[in-house]
Order: structure tokens, then C-alpha cells, then sequence
């Protein structure tokens, strides 16, 4: 039996005082849901996780010095070391939160499936996760993105084609899984899925965290992502990311509850100019 889970967070973008502060902190907030198991359409179980003390960064006077005649050049380098000290947190906050469900899991014939919000590059969460040597026959791990920059890829399509992956996906109007890429037979820690609708919704990714799976393990899996957690009845409507214009696509619901609790936070924080 699947217990269904999905976690979300904030990343804060820089203040637009920010070179006025001597010391720029960081408040990263985690939201996981849980499914209700025995009422699917009900709202999920809400926990959200954030620092007992906020994380501060003080700026390096020699990064200042280097980087001050070069305004441009200074705030993307302070931009990139604010949003990277998120993300390491973050890694190690959901990583925290994947071995407490473990753990607190009395029914060792439950599998966990975590639904992870992708909204950077998961090799910080992937590393860390390769670390812990999760038992993979009773987890599985598989992080959603919505961000249409996701799609600006070469996976499915030749190098030597004009076309994106996106143009290709979005001519595909069926319920369709394409996958795993990179194919069988090559070493990675990630295999990642493309999730078509017959509908005029945008496709979805999904990547796989496939630490030491076969290509049994990773097939079952697949049919799962198409007949079960992305299945019909079981997902919820979002909008994609950085893209103009009312698009959307398909989540599975545990996720949407999560990433609307996370919105609100957000929003909550920005009123507060955090």
C-alpha cells in the first residue's frame, strides 16, 4: 500500500535593500502533506518546518572590493551565494524530514512516496540523498517540475533537430509517459519522465531519484507515475512556471495542497518584507 506524500518550500529572492545591510538572512520554510488515506479528495495533512534561529550571511569585504565597480557583476554573485546557502539548507531540512518518516512508519509494508517540488538544480537534495542509502523498496522519491525552462531540453529530441523537447511534447496530445532518460544501461543517481495529457495542458517532468534500481524497479515505477499518482482523479490544476498567459498543467493533489500552503507563506512573508 502507497502512503502519499509531497514537499514544498520557500526560496526568498534578495530585498531591494539589500546592499544597505551589513548581514542578509536567511528564513527557508518546508511544508510536507501527508494524504489522507482513507478520504483522498480531503485537504492533506499540513506540516511546515522552518530554523529555530534565522541562518545570517555577512558579505566579504574582498567580495565587495572585487566586485564593487561592477554593479551588475556584484549583485549576481551575491544573488547566486544567497540562493545556494538556501538550497543547501533546504536539501538537509527535507532530507531530515525523509528519515523521520521512515523512522515514525510502524507499517514496514507501507512504500512512502514523496512528491518533491523542483524549483532548483536537485543535485544538492541527490547528494545528499545518495549519502543516507535509503531503503529504495520502500521508498520512492520523485521530484515535479512545472517550470517550463525544464523543457528547454535535448532528452527526447535529437541535438541536430531545431525543435525543443517542449515543441515535441506539446504536439503529443494523448496520455503518454516518455522515458526514463538517460536510457537503461547508464550511471546516474536521476532518470527522468515527461508526462503528456490528452487535454490542452502543459506536460509535466518528473525525475526519479534511482539510486541502485534495476530496470524492473524503474519500469514498475513508471507505470505507476502513469496509472496511479498521475492519474486522473488523483491530480489537481496549477499553473506553470515563468511562463505569461493562464497555462496549465496536471500535479498530483498531495503536491497542490503543499504548493499552496507555501504560496501563502510566501506571500505572508513578503508583507512582512522578509
Amino acid at each position: 500500500m502507497n502512503k502519499k506524500l509531497a514537499i514544498s518550500y520557500t526560496i526568498s529572492e534578495l530585498s531591494d535593500n539589500f546592499s544597505s545591510k551589513e548581514i542578509l538572512e536567511i528564513n527557508p520554510y518546508v511544508v510536507l502533506g501527508t494524504e489522507n488515506i482513507y478520504n483522498p479528495n480531503a485537504i492533506c495533512h499540513i506540516d511546515i518546518f522552518s530554523l529555530l534561529n534565522s541562518v545570517k550571511i555577512k558579505k566579504n569585504p574582498n567580495i565587495i572590493d572585487n566586485f564593487f565597480r561592477d554593479k551588475n557583476k556584484f549583485f549576481r554573485k551575491i544573488q547566486s551565494d544567497y540562493r545556494a546557502n538556501q538550497e543547501r539548507v533546504i536539501s538537509d531540512i527535507i532530507c531530515g524530514i525523509i528519515l523521520r518518516e521512515l523512522r515514525n512508519e510502524k507499517d514496514k509494508s507501507k512504500h512512502l512516496v514523496f512528491f518533491i517540488t523542483h524549483r532548483f538544480d536537485t543535485e544538492k537534495i541527490v547528494g545528499r540523498l545518495a549519502y543516507l542509502n535509503l531503503p529504495l523498496n520502500r521508498i520512492t522519491i520523485l521530484f515535479i517540475s512545472r517550470d517550463i525552462t525544464d523543457f528547454y531540453t535535448r532528452n527526447i529530441v535529437s541535438p541536430f533537430d531545431y525543435k525543443f523537447d517542449l515543441s515535441y511534447l506539446m504536439g503529443k496530445k494523448e496520455d503518454n509517459i516518455y522515458g526514463p532518460y538517460p536510457e537503461y544501461g547508464t550511471i546516474g543517481l536521476l532518470r527522468t519522465f515527461y508526462k503528456t495529457y490528452s487535454t490542452e495542458h502543459f506536460p509535466l517532468r518528473i525525475d526519479l531519484f534511482c539510486q541502485g534500481l534495476g530496470n524492473i524497479e524503474i519500469d514498475t515505477i513508471k507505470d505507476k507515475i502513469n496509472n496511479d499518482f498521475l492519474k486522473s482523479g488523483n491530480v489537481g490544476q496549477v499553473k506553470i512556471l515563468n511562463l505569461k498567459g493562464k497555462n496549465f498543467t496536471y500535479i498530483p493533489k498531495v503536491l497542490c495542497d503543499c504548493e499552496e500552503k507555501i504560496d501563502q507563506i510566501q506571500k505572508d512573508m513578503n508583507k512582512e518584507g522578509l
